[in-house]
């Protein structure tokens, strides 16, 4: 555990570094990923109490306040996000939205339960995420729904660490020169191959890279594993989508389960 702990503390380090920079996705981008998520699959978020976990920019928190929820309690271990998702509920005019720092490896101090727990591209980065998960699930109300993101275990995950661990290892000068590099790589990819952008992220592509290479933890898993862990919390199941991203072995596929 103690490990775990050092490792989301440096999970916290480079998220205060990019929520300190105040970039956040648009607010357009983020009612259609919930709308993707929830609203085509009939699950209602108006009425309804959030606590969305990995809050991040705060913009996700607006984005379920924007549709209609009665509450929203987001937390993130990163300081800097708290602050700036204060500052972006307050831009936005919300009262109904509520921001604390936790450590998602730790239980919630509330004891209360909420209608939708929403879980997206966090616990992976925690250091145990079935742990995570567990703390998560047991704040979902009997009836709710948990809805989780994690990165998909593919044949390249292996590869894949290693370049993230050659990235990390290198100066900051080098760095700068490979995001700028790759990200107008990705740009060109778009252009030349018609990809189709993703609707769940909208982060600027640098930004984008920056997270991929740069996070210190990063845990994969395949969609049967989570279908299990589901199943263990008391969940039913279902795989909403297999992957969000333009790259499979970058991407994360998002799993929604019904609380019995």
């Amino acid at each position: 555990m103690r490990t775990a702990r050092a490792q989301n503390e440096r999970v916290s380090d480079l998220y205060d570094s990019i929520w300190g920079r105040g970039s956040h996705p648009e607010l357009s981008a983020e009612t259609a990923k919930l709308k993707t998520i929830f609203l085509d699959r009939n699950i209602p978020i108006r009425g309804k109490t959030v606590l969305d976990c990995g809050s991040g920019s705060g913009m996700s928190a607006v984005a379920f306040a924007a549709l209609g929820a009665s509450e929203v309690v987001g937390v993130d271990y990163s300081m800097e996000a708290v602050h700036l998702a204060r500052s972006t509920a307050g831009r936005f005019g919300f009262r109904n939205i509520n921001f604390q720092r936790h450590n998602l490896l730790e239980p919630l101090e509330m004891e209360r339960q909420f209608d939708i727990v929403y879980a997206f591209a966090v616990l992976h980065h925690t250091g145990d995420t079935r742990k995570a998960f567990g703390n998560v699930a047991l704040r979902c109300a009997p009836g709710g729904v948990l809805s989780v993101s994690l990165y998909l275990k593919t044949w390249l995950t292996a590869p894949w660490k290693a370049a993230c661990l050659s990235y990390q290892r290198s100066p900051l000068w080098l760095r700068r020169i490979f995001n700028r590099a790759a990200a107008e790589f990705i740009r060109l990819h778009d252009r030349l191959l018609l990809s189709k952008k993703s609707v769940i992220i909208d982060h600027p592509i640098e930004q984008q890279v920056e997270e991929w290479f740069g996070m210190p933890i990063r845990s994969h898993y395949r969609y049967e594993e989570v279908d299990r862990w589901f199943r263990e919390e008391g969940f039913s199941p279902e795989l909403v989508l297999p992957r969000i991203a333009r790259f499979k072995s970058t991407s994360n596929f998002v799993m929604n389960g019904i609380k019995s």
